[in-house]
């Protein structure tokens, strides 16, 4: 069963009404398919033990069979259509409820128009259409912002961190030392080995917010949906601000301290970045703060030849931890995917592997590829790609402020829609992704 994108309060009506004949006729269905079995139940007790074994299990899988097409009349609208047609039903309730804010703006208002419409389409409970206007006002906008920007769909989702979250990071392994014998005369005592290391990673803040203004004559003289368009435009917007921030941000002004931040990256000659994760010697170390790269070699491009670009993206795999492989993936923008798709290796062969199933996705070198036009282009000193598991190196969480309000009396003749949002992020394991950094500096 489809949905349209936007629905009426007649068509729901119809769609409802199309959905309860589906119901019934369901239900006649597996009362003709119940009698059936039981004739065929009746016909095997009748023929007692004179039936042969071979019978038996023919009449036997023929009541398996009856049964199989029996269906949960319930089930004969799924899930996903129920939410879809909730949600469309909530915008246009939303919508004709902000054209008469400023005769009264109370939640209580809105909500017992919700439930005189819930009652006449009989669609779900009072409670239930509660929170389900509750869900749809407080999630829409993020969730579409993580639809727009696949990177932000990418970051890991860890419950319970807070403004002042803090998570322990395993820096260096413990030390194990060759065993002595007991020999008679000389001494076995062993010194003692190196313990464990450990760094504290803390959670950051971003925070952003919206007030688009509407008109009265437009928001009280026309049925255009104005929520829903809000959630498209904002939304579009959000999904940028959130990307360049997780990416980008300095650290300064909730704006947290981005993946490619310069505070994350440094390909500097005898920068962070080239150090490994483990060593011995803690100057020698990579910083649990600053990710990983592979240098190009090249200033200003992913290599010299075809076959050299070909060899780098095996270098680039190769780099990463084989316990973060499994859910690797390649990140990078359109421009990128552009240079990517001319490359072939030494024998002929394309990188860029498209998917030869419809709807399956594109590869490089077996690893799924993700496009996000967030992320930079191929540049002198820039970080193009990124590969690995995003979700293990970095994470986000919602934060404490979380709402959208109608406010009409900010400034006379208009209704300003108020919305602010707050994340937290928290940087975890910097070994779980490597960055292609465009630069001739190698270590």
């Amino acid at each position: 069963m489809t949905i349209p994108e936007k629905l009426t309060q007649a068509q729901l009506r119809d769609l409802l009404a199309k959905s309860q004949a589906h119901i019934d006729m369901q239900v006649k269905l597996n009362a003709e398919l119940k009698a059936q079995v039981d004739g065929t139940v009746e016909k095997l007790v009748a023929m007692g033990t004179v039936v042969s074994s071979e019978k038996f299990e023919e009449l036997t899988q023929e009541i398996s069979d009856l049964r199989s097409k029996m269906k949960n009349p319930a089930s004969v609208i799924n899930d996903a259509d129920q939410k879809l047609a909730l949600k469309q039903f909530t915008v246009k309730a939303y919508g004709d409820w902000s054209r008469q804010v400023k005769k009264d703006n109370s939640l209580k208002s809105f909500m017992t128009s919700m439930e005189d419409q819930y009652k006449t389409l009989n669609i779900t409970t009072d409670a239930e259409g509660g929170s389900a206007v509750a869900s749809v006002l407080s999630m829409d906008l993020i969730e579409y912002a993580i639809e727009m920007s696949p990177i932000l769909g990418q970051l890991g989702k860890k419950q319970g961190i807070t403004r002042d979250y803090t998570e322990l990071v395993l820096i260096s392994y413990p030390s194990v030392a060759d065993g002595l014998e007991n020999v008679a005369g000389t001494s076995f005592i062993n010194g003692p080995t190196t313990t464990q290391e450990y760094a504290t990673v803390k959670s950051e803040v971003i925070k952003v917010n919206a007030a688009p203004k509407i008109t009265d004559e437009a928001l009280k003289g026309t049925t255009y949906n104005v929520y829903a368009d809000l959630i498209r435009l904002i939304g579009r917007e959000i999904a940028i601000t959130l990307a360049a921030k997780v990416l980008f941000g300095d650290g300064t002004d909730l704006n947290s301290t981005g993946m490619l931040a310069s505070a994350r990256v440094d390909v500097g000659v005898g920068g962070d970045s080239f150090k490994p994760s483990m060593h011995a010697n803690v100057a020698e170390r990579r910083p649990h703060g600053v990710f990983p790269v592979v240098s190009t070699g090249v200033a200003d491009s992913l290599g010299v030849t075809s076959v050299a670009i070909a060899d780098y993206f095996i270098d680039l795999k190769n780099a990463l931890p084989t316990m973060y492989l499994g859910k690797a993936s390649f990140h990078f923008n359109r421009n990128t995917l552009g240079a990517i798709e001319k490359v072939r290796d030494a024998d002929g062969n394309p990188l860029f592997i498209k998917s030869l199933m419809q709807g399956g996705p594109a590869t490089i070198l077996g690893f799924p590829v993700v496009i996000d036009d967030t992320l930079p282009n191929i540049a002198a000193g820039s970080t193009p790609i990124i590969f690995g598991d995003i979700a293990s190196a970095y994470a986000m969480a919602n934060g404490d402020i979380d709402y959208m309000q109608a406010n009409p009396y900010k400034e006379q003749g208009v209704t300003y829609f108020e919305y602010s949002k707050e994340i937290f992020v928290i940087m975890q394991a910097s070994d779980a992704i490597i960055l292609c950094a465009v630069t001739t500096v190698t270590e």
